[in-house]
Formats: C-alpha cells, structure tokens, sequence
C-alpha cells in the first residue's frame, strides 16, 4: 500500500500526460479534445486552407463518378446495372462508416486519420482510373466496387476529421467550419463534372482519375506537416438524450426528407449523363449542365439557412422539399403524355436547376430542425452535438442516393427513363406522404398534452393556495401570501 502511494505521488509531481497518468492511477481519462488554447491566425488559416482542399478535392472526385462512370460502361458494352451496383456501394459504405467516426477518429487522431483518408483516396481514385485498361465487366465490376467500398470508408473519415480539426481550432466560430465543409462538399460536386468531361476529352477516362488522386496524396503530405494533432476523446452525447431524439416524431420526419433528397441524388447521379446525352451534346457541353446545377445547390444552401433563420416556416420548406421534386420531375424526364413537351434542353436544364435547388431546401430545413430538436432534449449546442447530427444527416443522405443510384441503374437496363420519370414520382410522393403523417401525429400529441396540462393546471394552483404555499400568476396577476408579523 505504502509503495501504491510512492508511486501515485511520483506520478502526480511528474510532467505525465492525461492519458498514460489515467492509465497509471486507473483513472477515467477526461474526455476533452486537447488543442492550443490560442492558436495563431495564420496557423487557423493554414489549417482552413489544407482541410478545404482535401474537402473539395475528394467531393470533385466524386462529383466525376456520375459523369465517367456511365460513359465508359456505355462504350464497353457492359451491363448498365453495374453503375448503379457501384453507387450502392459508395452510399452503403458511408452510411455505416459516419455512424462509426466519432469513435474512430478519437482513437486514432484528428490529423492521422485525415492524413490516411486523404492518401487513400488518392490511391483509390487513381486505381479507379487504371480500370479503364479493363476488358471484362466482371473486373471492372467487382474490383470497382472493392476500390469504391475502400474509397467510401475513407471519405467518411475525411469529412469527419475535418469537421472536428474545423471546430476545434476555432471553437467559438464552430459554425463557421460546418458552413466551409458543406459549401465545399456542393462546390466539388459542381466542379467534378466539368473537369472531368474537360480531362476526358482531352485525353480519355484515365488522366482525371489520376491527376486528382495524384493532388490528394500531396494534399495528405501537406496535411502531414501542417495540421495539429487532436488528441483524446471527443464528448458524445448521452444515450438516454440520443435515445428520445432518435424516438421523436419530428426528428423521424426529417430523417425521412433527407432520405428523399438522397435518393433524388442518387437518381440524377446514375441517370443524368444517360438522359442528356439523348440530345446529341458534347461531353464538355454535359459537364456543364453539371456544373451549373451542383453549383446553384451549393449557393442557394446558405440563401436557404438564412431564410429560414430570419422567418422561419422551416415545417413548410421541409414538406414542400420531395413534393417540389416529384412535380419538377413530371417535366424534366419524359413523363408519359408530356413528351412533345420534353424535347427541348433548355427546359431539362432549368429543371435541373430547380430539382438542385430543392434538394439544398429540403436539406438545410431537415437540418435546422433537427438542431433544434436536439436542443430541446438537452442535447448541448456544440461541436458533439454538431458531429453527432453531422453524421446522421450524412449517413441517412448517402443511404438514400445509394438506393436511388441502384434502383434507377437496374430499372434503366431494362426500361426507358419514362419508368424511372414515374418510380422517383412515386418515392417522392409516398416519402413526403409519411412526413406529413409523422408531423401530424407529433402535433396532435402536443396538443393533447397541452389540453391535460391545463385540466391538471387549476387542481394543482388550487392545492398550493391551501397549503399556503402556491403563487398564481396564469392569468390572474400575481398572488404570494404574506409573511405574519
């Protein structure tokens, strides 16, 4: 016992850090993510510049999918389905791997796990590209879908530690790195098209894959060299807080909305380049019809945020969201009955634009509901709270565009776009239908508890004043019995 005590004070006089002197005296080590307590600006604008651009470089690789993926599929006459098998992979494996960051990242650490996540994908996008060399859709299929599924767990690992290297270097403006990572995530969606229809005709389905796998491996030298270490625990809500919020009604309905701006992504990011290229256009001329749609998403999300923070109605944008895109849709594809009305591309494109545009209000609606409801259950405004609900709304939009990739690349094989124009029509609809009767039931909930509470309320007022010891003031004025001299 006596040498137990030696050692413990030993270990206290000592410069030890938390984690070997928790270890040590078998002790809970803190769980607070450590970081300079003032960094330099130019050390945040270091930091703000290497995580942007492995964001919105590994977002233009994705955004370059849609657009090469079908082209080169379609050349070597494989089976379309394999497009849609090779997005289902991508969404699944997000999905689950957000879900499992906030534990991986504090294990392994902020900056080791965006160094790795960035030099993988670098490595993952240039092994992408070298199956252009594939003569058999079998390799092409099966070795696509292990480099995707590799891919998509280090994505999820990238947009996880930046959020977190974001906001915990400037933790007063936390705001701010999740306002950058989602305005870099719209900008590479918007840019990887263009670029890569550019790339594509200049030197075929190779070259784009490699030059930006070969600018994300030098991003994750950079990285290396220039960005803090983050070490310990991140704060995770508790379970009993993350339990009611995954139990309430309008947090449901949200998670239905983003679900239904997934698959509308996904819908768009299998079939689009399929769809315009019916018009007889260029790839370049394709690329930016993709830029300009991923582009207004990306500049209407922070329009969208603020109009709903200056006059609110976000249950209104929320609902409107999938009923917007089923009847913007009933125009864009050729929709049974409507075909002389389809034939131009000037109509396609603004469609384009509005079905973009939709999806970001759908989005941002779900998003800022869901803050507040998980302020309302005592969940702290914060960066756990913001990481927390950064990767159930990732996880739930990347599962939706995995099911909208795959059902609308199986029902392209052996249909015409009219059948997936009516499929994506009726996801909409039944999805904005069950929102719509999430909201409804959890209002007419709170109505009746506020019905009880005021049956329940004089009996209660009426208790206190005969005890002596009740204040009324519910519309009354004010009543406190004074004190007996």
């Amino acid at each position: 016992m006596e040498t137990k005590n030696r050692i413990t004070t030993w270990i206290r006089q000592r410069s030890v850090s938390e984690a070997a002197r928790s270890i040590l005296l078998q002790q809970e080590a803190p769980l607070i993510a450590k970081i300079p307590e003032k960094l330099p600006h130019r050390r945040k604008l270091h930091i703000l510049v290497i995580t942007s651009m492995a964001v919105f470089s590994a977002n233009v690789a994705v955004g370059m999918m849609p657009m090469l993926i079908p082209i080169e599929i379609t050349a070597k006459h494989f089976a379309y389905s394999w497009t849609g098998i090779l997005f289902l992979i991508y969404g699944v494996v997000v999905f689950a791997c957000e879900l499992l960051q906030a534990k991986i990242v504090p294990t392994i650490g902020t900056k080791r796990t965006f160094v790795f996540s960035a030099a993988m994908l670098g490595i993952c996008d240039i092994a992408f590209g070298l199956l252009g060399f594939a003569d058999k859709q079998q390799v092409f299929g099966v070795v696509g879908c292990i480099i995707r599924g590799v891919e998509a767990f280090c994505y999820a690992g990238l947009m996880n530690s930046t959020l977190a290297l974001l906001c915990l270097s400037i933790p007063d403006k936390a705001i701010l790195g999740v306002g950058l990572v989602d305005s870099m995530i719209g900008l590479g969606y918007a840019g990887g098209p263009l670029i890569a229809g550019a790339l594509y005709n200049v030197s075929g389905y190779t070259a784009p894959f490699c030059l930006l796998g070969g600018f994300l491996i030098l991003v994750a030298i950079w990285g290396q060299f220039g960005l803090l270490q983050v070490e310990g625990g991140i704060n995770r809500p508790g379970f009993a807080s993350m339990k009611r919020l995954y139990l309430d009604l309008l947090f449901a309905a949200c998670v239905v909305v983003v679900f239904a701006m997934g698959i509308v992504v996904g819908f768009l990011e299998a079939t689009l380049e399929v769809y315009l290229s019916k018009f007889g256009i260029g790839v370049v001329e394709e690329g930016s019809i993709f830029l300009i749609g991923w582009a207004v998403a990306a500049v209407s999300s922070p329009i969208w945020s603020f109009v709903m923070n200056k006059w609110g109605h976000d249950y209104v944008f929320l609902i409107a969201g999938p009923f917007l895109e089923a009847i913007v849709f009933v125009f864009f594809g050729p929709f049974p009955g409507l075909k002389a009305l389809l034939s131009h591309i000037g109509l396609s494109v603004f469609c384009f634009i509005l079905l973009a545009v939709g999806t970001a209000m759908g989005l941002i609606a779900a998003m800022n509901i869901m803050l507040r409801r998980a302020e309302k259950f005592g969940m702290s405004n914060d960066i756990n709270t913001y990481a927390f609900l950064s990767a159930v709304w990732l996880a739930t939009l990347y599962l939706g565009e995995a099911i909208g990739g795959i059902v609308s690349g199986s029902v392209l094989t052996d249909h015409t776009y009219k059948a997936i124009t009516v499929l994506l029509i009726s996801f909409e609809l039944l999805l904005g239908t069950i929102a719509i009767i999430l909201l409804s039931i959890a209002r007419w909930k709170r109505h009746r508890r506020q019905i009880v509470a005021r049956d329940l309320e004089p009996k209660v007022i009426c208790s206190e004043l005969k005890a002596g010891t009740g204040t009324r003031s519910q519309g009354y004025g004010s009543f406190t019995e004074a004190p007996q001299n």
